[in-house]
């Protein structure tokens, strides 16, 4: 792989790669991840009686509703971080018209 480009390098010289190939890649890659998420969640136990880390005393459903809350605080921060820096705000879907 080429790693990050300097923008730089795009004004005087094209892309190491075509869009084409680059989208087939990413739609192997969307793939892949997909399969890797589906396997993962099959595997998981959420009946057991631990969350899977002996100093997080907790079970494993519990944990992962735990999970899921980390993730909508780091969403929230991301959303506010794009509003700092574009001045446009995120719209979320949701409710009944989605």
């Amino acid at each position: 792989m080429y790693g990050s480009v300097c923008e730089s390098h795009f004004e005087t010289e094209s892309p190491p790669y075509d869009c084409s190939s680059r989208a087939r890649e990413i739609r192997a890659c969307w793939v892949r991840c997909q399969e890797m998420i589906d396997s993962a969640v099959d595997r998981l136990d959420l009946s057991a009686p631990d969350s899977g880390f002996p100093w997080y005393k907790m079970s494993k459903l519990e944990h992962q509703f735990v999970n899921l809350r980390h993730l909508q605080h780091h969403t929230g921060q991301l959303a506010e971080r794009i509003r700092q820096v574009t001045g446009r705000g995120i719209r979320w879907a949701g409710g009944s018209d989605v």
